[in-house]
């Protein structure tokens, strides 16, 4: 986490890191209100995660061009290689740890 604080743009909030690994973290496309049901938060504090993570170009929104009110999370580049970065993060934490317990 402090290394994603570190970072030049602002760092993601709980609500906006969930939201975001709720998108790159399952197969295919979900609905906002699948991630409310998923997260178990309220809809507004994942709409509003949900609408700095568009802004932020993090992940995409379409919606259903047979109900508009379905909204489709879809990933974005920004966002696959946020998640790359992620993953590093995290492999070198574990490598710290590793070699600290040795």
């Amino acid at each position: 986490m402090v290394t994603m604080v570190r970072r030049d743009d602002a760092g993601l909030s709980a609500h906006q890191l969930a939201v975001f690994l709720s998108c790159y973290l399952r197969d295919g496309e979900l609905t906002v209100r699948e991630m409310v049901q998923e997260i178990g938060a309220s809809k507004a504090s994942i709409t509003r995660a949900f609408e700095k993570l568009v802004e932020r170009g993090l992940v995409s929104r379409h919606s259903d061009p047979q109900d508009g009110r379905k909204v489709y999370v879809g990933p974005t580049k920004a966002g696959s290689e946020l998640l790359a970065e992620l993953k590093l993060i995290g492999q070198n934490v574990m490598q710290q740890t590793d070699a600290k317990a040795a």
